[in-house]
């Protein structure tokens, strides 16, 4: 045996290239698995510990609140233990120690080393049951053993007396076993099956009382019974742990525990994925395990399965609808009625369902035509949802009363798509007769209709930008203007089925994932690829949030929902053109908050102390020398803006309102004065003037005096930045300095200006930097507060009987300054009503 300690586990190949656009974040819905979860008592604090694959969650029991995630091994988790603050998991030949999901040893068995001594004793020797044990748990009584047999038996035997005290029967093989501890004249055993279920013993009877007949959608791992608790815990590979609490019981007579508190997640893979609502914090998924989910990214406890009121006298899977293949929501009437349709395999008809109720809903719509659906959608307005047949038919119902209300008819092909747009005026369908139709809503006819090289499979609309991306089988997206029905963009380079794609919030990328493996983001503006990684598993759907901070995906062979932050967001990420032949392997996002990017030749995870030289290089740009966007665009004919945030200037024009509406209701005590004889720098902070210190001590007496008059000397920084422009023609030092303000000292530094003399050097340096055709905005921001400040000044030193270039005639300068500031900004606004006139009419 082998010990290494102090070590973390990290990729061999530490993020060398990966996506510039999106970091893994982690991955919701996994709960637990068949290994068999642990219990661990902690003072009266219990915790439970299940395996996610390669990794482990770690609950508080009251709660079932998520504490801790483990981190991600090299292969699955064969078994793992809690013993006080640590958790022991087995991988292949490996036992790993890890305490508050951190890693802290490994021990490793070499299988070519001999085994010299077993450091065994044997104490007992039973005798043979005829059956493999398949379970051994420890009863509260003293050498007293439940055993578990592969035929279904059960046997309580006493192991110092190698005597069989009871003997008992289920159905499969035995799983589990475990014994509660809180009744004091009273014994009572539960065990499982393979098949989910859970029994119920009285041993003080010897009989069965309660048979909990698929209580899990699969084999349990492991139930438990807590310690003085009635509580039993359970734990499968339907990915779902379970309490239930036995508080009916009394005078022997035994209830039905009830379900108390679960987490869960889909147990297959999943199929669709969207993100509900405008929040951007819930999202909507179907699965191969018949269910419809809803997912919260904030709370996990929120986290729920959509109930489609099984019956009880078949099983749940046999009663479920079949797999839900695609569906559509709406959230503007979730609170008057359905908003959810579902299209589900081999079905003639489409259910309704509820997120408020978190259940199916009131009406089962049924196309005229009794043809199979294959596509849906609901209007923005949440009132009417359209049904796509295979016959080529498009059916509209209300979604209040379920009535049929109209049919779109013109396709001779099976429906494969349908959109609406935001004014429920057209309405986009694509067929497989190689098609894209759109239809008057109001009267059902054929406004526009389009050929297609290759049948589509996949449609989707941008409402706010009208664009139209069609997916077809010749591997190629293309995106059509939903109003006049051009081609404006067409993207290849896919070399699989494309699984699905989705707009960017703001309709500017589109983002598609193919079974390819890889997931692309192209940029509609300039028809490039901006982005390429592959992924480890086989990326199946995807969609943007709508608040631009994740991306979601769900993959082939994982049952969680993946969810990958948008860099852009927090960081400047440089977006150019990228080859479509560099890409990285990059892996799904873990349950823990950490990426883990891979290099393509280093699949396998291995232990790594060395720390990488670069870790921030993507696709060959380093730290040193990023792809940085220029500061201002340097051709003389543009205007641009400040790179300063918007609401920077917004409060500078309303800093008096913002002052007037935040004043306290008791005024502010002044802070205590300094003494007189200490001078002080004018200036937001007072300061110690200690430049007005004597120089040559006792030399004048008036230089000397420690009271100074002539306020007049008194210069601020943005006097001294006004002269030294004024001398050299330059004034950007003046609004770099502008710019390093906040908004207080800005309206400090304009409020300071004392002299019409200045107040024209200020408004020669404004019409300077419009000149410049930079910081457009501040320029404008800056100008506004200086005429509502000094204005008064400006019109008290104009005077009509003198010439406008006189020097003591600083108000008629300053008007020349203005007009020409005036006839500049309205040169440059008028380019930009052009341009928009021009936009408006094409």
């Amino acid at each position: 045996m082998e010990k290494k300690s102090k070590l973390q586990i990290v990729p061999k190949a530490t993020i060398v290239k990966g996506s510039k656009i999106f970091d893994p974040f982690r991955t919701i819905g996994q709960v637990a698995s068949a290994v068999g979860h642990s219990i661990q008592h902690r003072g009266q604090a219990s915790f439970i510990t299940t395996c996610i694959g390669n990794s482990y969650n770690i609950y508080d029991v009251e709660t079932l609140n998520l504490l801790f995630v483990g981190p991600q091994f090299e292969s699955q988790i064969d078994c793992l233990v809690s013993f006080k603050n640590e958790t022991f998991v087995s991988v292949e030949n490996k036992v790993y120690a890890c305490r508050r999901g951190k890693l802290i040893a490994e021990f490793e068995y070499s299988s070519q080393e001999s085994v010299f001594q077993l450091l065994l004793q044997q104490v007992f020797e039973s005798k043979s049951y005829g059956s493999p044990i398949t379970f051994i748990e420890q009863s509260p009584a003293l050498d007293v053993l439940g055993l578990g047999f592969l035929d279904g038996k059960i046997v309580l035997v006493n192991v110092k007396q190698d005597a069989k005290l009871l003997s008992f029967n289920q159905e499969g093989k035995v799983a589990g076993i475990t014994f509660r501890t809180d009744l004091d004249n009273q014994a009572m055993m539960a065990t499982t099956n393979l098949e989910g279920d859970i029994f119920i013993w009285d041993l003080e009877k010897a009989k069965i009382v309660i048979n909990m007949k698929g209580a899990h959608d699969g084999a349990i791992g492991t139930i438990n019974f807590i310690n003085g608790q009635p509580l039993l815990i359970s734990s499968g590979e339907d990915n779902r742990i379970v309490e239930w609490i036995f508080d009916n019981y009394s005078g022997g007579d035994y209830s039905w525990p009830r379900l108390l508190k679960h987490r869960s997640g889909h147990f297959a893979t999943p199929l669709k994925v969207k993100f509900y609502g405008n929040e951007g914090k819930k999202i909507i998924s179907s699965a191969r395990d018949q269910t419809l989910r809803l997912f919260s990214i904030i709370r996990d406890s929120q986290s729920t399965e959509f109930s489609q009121r099984l019956g009880s006298k078949k099983s749940k899977r046999d009663s479920r609808l079949p797999n839900i293949l695609q569906f559509a929501s709406e959230e503007s009437k979730q609170r008057d009625w359905d908003n959810v349709l579902t299209v589900h395999n081999g079905l003639a008809y489409s259910p309704t369902w509820s997120v408020a109720t978190k259940a199916i809903g009131k009406f089962d719509l049924v196309p005229s035509s009794t043809s199979v659906v294959k596509a849906v959608s609901i209007s923005p307005c949440g009132n009417f949802g359209y049904l796509g047949t295979l016959l080529g038919v498009v059916e509209m119902f209300n979604m209040q009363s379920g009535i049929s209300r109209k049919i779109f008819k013109g396709h001779s092909g099976a429906i494969t798509g349908i959109q609406t747009d935001d004014r429920n005026r057209l309405l986009y369908t694509c067929s497989l007769d190689k098609t894209i139709k759109f239809f008057k809503i109001k009267d059902s006819s054929i406004y526009k209709d389009i050929k297609l090289p290759s049948v589509p499979s996949l449609i989707l609309l941008h409402r706010s930008s009208d664009l139209l991306a069609v997916v077809c089988d010749d591997l190629i997206i293309r995106v059509y203007d939903a109003e006049s029905g051009n081609l404006v963009r067409q993207f290849s380079g896919h070399k699989n089925q494309i699984t699905d794609l989705t707009f960017s919030p703001d309709g500017r990328w589109l983002v598609s994932s193919s079974l390819d493996s890889t997931i692309r983001t192209w940029d509609l503006p300039t028809g490039y690829l901006i982005d390429i990684f592959k992924v480890t598993s086989v990326p199946i759907s995807l969609d943007f949030s709508p608040n631009f901070d994740f991306l979601v995906t769900c993959h082939a062979d994982s049952i969680g929902l993946c969810l990958w932050t948008n860099k852009t967001l927090f960081e400047q990420v440089g977006i150019c053109r990228v080859d479509e032949n560099d890409v990285s392997l990059v892996s799904v996002p873990a349950s823990e908050l950490g990426p883990d990017t891979i290099d393509e030749d280093e699949e396998k995870t291995t232990v790594n102390t060395e720390e990488p030289e670069n870790v921030n290089a993507v696709n060959g740009i380093s730290v040193d020398e990023p792809y940085m966007l220029p500061y201002q665009i340097t051709e003389s004919c543009l205007l641009t803006l400040s790179d300063q945030p918007k609401s920077k200037w917004e409060t500078l024009l309303h800093l008096d309102m913002i002052k007037k509406r935040n004043k306290p209701v008791v005024p502010a005590k002044p802070p205590v004065s300094a003494p007189f004889f200490l001078p002080t720098a004018t200036g937001i902070e007072p300061k110690f003037d200690v430049s007005n210190g004597p120089v040559n001590p006792g030399t004048d007496e008036d230089e000397n005096s420690r009271v100074k008059f002539g306020f007049g000397s008194i210069e601020t920084d943005i006097v001294s930045y006004l002269k030294s422009g004024s001398l050299s023609g330059d004034y950007s030092e003046l609004f770099k300095y502008m710019g390093t303000q906040s908004v207080s000292g800005i309206d400090y530094e304009i409020r300071s200006i004392s002299s019409a003399d200045i107040l024209l050097l200020f408004c020669k340096a404004i019409l300077w930097q419009l000149k410049e055709k930079k910081n457009f905005d501040f320029a404008q921001a800056y100008l506004n507060v200086m005429l509502n400040v000094h204005g008064d000044v400006i019109l008290d030193s104009y005077r009509d009987d003198m010439d406008i270039d006189s020097e003591d005639n600083v108000g008629g300068s300053i008007k020349g300054v203005l007009s020409e500031i005036q006839r500049v900004s309205e040169t440059e606004w008028g380019k930009v009503d052009g341009l928009a006139r021009i936009i408006y009419y094409e």
